[in-house]
């Protein structure tokens, strides 16, 4: 209950998605219950990478490790990271070229035993949706 009021049951998938999410936009010592909640991504300089290779993998890493520790609903867990060039203009008409990180992060839900497909994609430099 929260406020006297039920809450909706979700879903098993659903509420992993979710809980994804919420791990990789969290930065680890943001939640003041547990300063481990969260995922690297946030440490990662994004200015100073090298390659989009790098970066790629840099970024699935810093999620597979959170998502081990953090996600025990899933296994078999497999991050694939894609970047991409995106080109857009600001308000005073210059053009802005930002990166597009696509994730998809594949597993098993381990309680029904189902197959488990997340996408989720943010810009980064700086880091948003």
């Amino acid at each position: 209950m929260i406020s006297g009021k039920k809450t909706e049951k979700i879903l098993l998938g659903e509420s992993v998605a979710q809980h994804l999410h919420l791990v990789m936009t969290t930065s680890y010592g943001e939640c003041q219950f547990d300063k481990g909640y969260g995922c690297a991504l946030w440490n990662i300089d994004f200015n100073n990478v090298t390659s989009d290779s790098k970066l790629k993998e840099n970024i699935a890493d810093a999620i597979l490790k959170s998502l081990k520790k953090q996600e025990k609903r899933l296994s078999n867990t497999e991050v694939v990271v894609d970047v991409e060039q995106e080109e857009s203009a600001t308000d005073d008409k210059k053009s802005r070229i930002r990166k597009l990180v696509h994730i998809t992060i594949k597993g098993l839900l381990t309680q029904i035993d189902d197959e488990f497909i997340y996408y989720e994609h943010f810009y980064i430099g700086p880091l948003s949706y």
